[in-house]
């Protein structure tokens, strides 16, 4: 545990070498339209920044890729859709509020209460046949990692996890709006 944004000692956490936080599986982390937020400090710019992950690919997952844009995979009835915000990066070791939203094939990506980028993708979310647990600060749960084949859609690809600080993750059951999101900055900005 580290300081939050707010200088208050242990009320972070703080994720290096693979730590993670493990959140067990229910039907309510799968809705049809969500929103993740999260405060992070990422210590580090990496392709696998994973701030939150259900099943990676499978299902979707929230994460900063190469040159830290945030980053988000959702898998749809027509496939995969993978997207950045396209805009401005998170700056390292500087607390910095991130949100993505889906809904009926439309992402969009926030960067301390400013919308940055609007997507449109196709379909609908897949359902999961047996998903594993929510991993916060990495890729999957270490006990969901299929070692032994690699076409397995959980195999191992090596360390994609969150070198920094995280806090104050929410997943919201429905796409906040431009000004919900501008609100929720303003009332948790330090």
């Amino acid at each position: 545990m580290v300081a939050d944004r707010y200088g208050v000692a242990n009320s972070a956490y703080d994720f290096n070498n693979g730590a993670y936080v493990e959140v067990p599986y229910q039907g309510a982390l799968r809705p049809s339209s969500f929103t993740i937020c999260a405060w992070i400090k990422p210590h580090v710019a990496s392709n696998g920044n994973y701030i939150f992950s259900l099943d990676r690919w499978n299902g979707y997952k929230f994460q900063l890729q190469g040159g830290n844009l945030p980053f988000l995979t959702v898998m749809t009835s027509t496939g995969d859709h993978d997207q950045d915000d396209g805009g401005p990066s998170v700056q390292p070791d500087k607390w910095t509020q991130v949100v993505a939203s889906f809904t009926n094939g439309t992402e969009k990506f926030y960067i301390n209460g400013a919308l940055v980028k609007t997507a449109n993708i196709t379909g609908d979310p897949t359902p999961l046949v047996s998903p594993p647990p929510v991993a916060i600060g990495n890729e999957l749960p270490k006990t969901a990692y299929n070692l032994t084949d690699s076409n397995s859609p959980n195999a191992y690809y090596g360390g994609n996890f969150f070198i920094g600080s995280i806090d104050d993750v929410h997943l919201y059951n429905k796409v906040l709006s431009d000004n919900e999101v501008k609100s929720l900055y303003t009332m948790e900005q330090p």
